[in-house]
């Protein structure tokens, strides 16, 4: 039996036991039928930094076989902010045709600087970009990611991260002008994932780009991990955070928000937004920051987790409250708020309201433990839930039944879990 006749599968196992690119190139040298499963190996993701981009253009210009397996480029700046950015000329993307994710910084193709040639050139290289992982260390880039975005008719993903550096960002970094959505452009932009986490200014510049295409009619996926530095954002009804997660409550499953501070989630009609708003919702994670105050966050769920007495149900299937728990903040939660927090899940009987519900986490409460004299050390973890547990008794006997109520699992682990689903393959 030779060697091309062995099944794919086969070829691709043997491959994936290949660790070091001597072992993949010896592998590709020794028999035609592992080239292209090696050049996928090799070439399926790859990192640029400024000592080998010269090396990717020469590499694209004089090896067109290998093209089709690059699949995602990594343009992400390491080592800080001292490290030197890569700048990716236009011409060179678009012989990447396969390429649908890119990872990078604000402005990788140097955007100021480019000429109406360049510009549309540009315009055809992301056309069949899925999936963009941005950090964002500057805002004027964004008034050029959004025009060059209406190109992208398969963008499914957009996963940003901030990084407003030492000094913040100004009034006039926040206001930068996000142009309107090219007439031309014969498709609407329609996100399954928007995942934005760091500094809640983003959110200004990010709600005039996307609320006006309706790119978060059809999410699936909303994830607003963001936090606030100072008190100079204006009054709440300026929070960014309620306007996109109203624009996403008719379609969104799995929903991420930092309650620091707790989110009012007004709508534009100034309607109070609750779990009942979200029909799809089956996964609820809540965030809050070391500065963030227990009872609130918890009064905040329980008001969100409210259903009016004309809905029947909700869908939500899991729950999960990722709060760094104090000891002092712990025991300061009126017995009130826990006994809210029991009834809005329970009602008067077996989960009425929540039929789908399998688990109501208290995940990571230690997470601030090394900052605060106060914390609760890991050793004792066993007082966080022994104590969680007498104040929500009827909760903690129900999980005899089909629910759990969990402590100490990793959030960042659910969310590494959703992320994974959403990558590109």
């Amino acid at each position: 039996m030779s060697l091309s006749s062995f099944p794919h599968e086969l070829i691709a196992h043997i491959v994936s036991y290949l660790q070091d690119v001597s072992s993949l190139r010896t592998a590709a040298l020794l028999h035609p039928t592992f080239r292209p499963w090696v050049r996928d190996a090799l070439f399926h993701t790859v990192r640029l930094t400024h000592t080998n981009v010269f090396a990717f253009r020469e590499l694209v210009q004089s090896s067109p076989a290998v093209l089709p397996y690059i699949r995602k480029l990594d343009m992400m700046p390491v080592g800080g902010r001292n490290t030197s950015f890569v700048t990716l000329d236009p011409g060179t993307l678009l012989k990447c045709e396969a390429v649908a994710a890119l990872k990078t910084y604000s402005d990788p193709f140097g955007f100021r600087h480019l000429g109406s040639a360049e510009w549309k050139t540009l315009q055809g290289a992301v056309k069949g970009l899925k999936k963009l992982e941005l950090l964002v260390d500057r805002l004027y880039p964004l008034s050029y990611w959004a025009t060059l975005l209406d190109s992208c008719e398969s963008l499914e993903s957009i996963d940003i991260t901030v990084d407003s550096g030492v000094n913040g960002w100004t009034t006039e970094d926040v206001e930068v002008e996000i142009p309107g959505r090219a007439t031309d452009a014969g498709w609407s932009m329609s996100l399954q994932s928007l995942c934005v986490s760091g500094e809640v200014k983003v959110l200004t510049p990010l709600s005039r780009w996307l609320l006006p295409r309706k790119a978060l009619d059809r999410l699936v996926t909303l994830e607003l991990d963001v936090y606030y530095l100072h008190d100079d954002y204006g009054p709440p009804e300026e929070d960014r955070r309620s306007s996109l997660v109203s624009a996403a409550m008719g379609s969104v499953r799995e929903l991420t928000l930092h309650l620091d501070p707790p989110v009012p989630l007004n709508s534009s009609s100034n309607i109070h937004l609750t779990v009942a708003s979200f029909p799809n919702l089956t996964k609820l994670l809540l965030r809050d920051g070391p500065d963030a105050e227990l009872v609130d966050s918890l009064a905040w769920t329980a008001s969100f987790l409210a259903l009016p007495l004309d809905q029947q149900h909700s869908n939500l299937a899991q729950i999960t409250l990722d709060h760094g728990i104090r000891r002092r903040d712990l025991l300061a939660v009126p017995n009130e708020t826990w006994a809210r927090l029991e009834e809005t899940l329970l009602s008067a009987s077996d989960f009425p309201a929540f039929p789908a519900l399998a688990s109501f986490t208290f995940a990571n409460p230690h997470k601030f433990s090394f900052a605060h004299p106060d914390s609760i050390p890991a050793p004792d973890k066993r007082f966080v839930e022994e104590y969680v547990r007498g104040r929500l008794p009827r909760l903690a006997q129900a999980e005899r039944g089909r629910v759990k109520l969990e402590f100490g699992g990793d959030a960042d682990a659910l969310r590494r879990r959703m992320w994974e689903r959403r990558m590109v393959n």
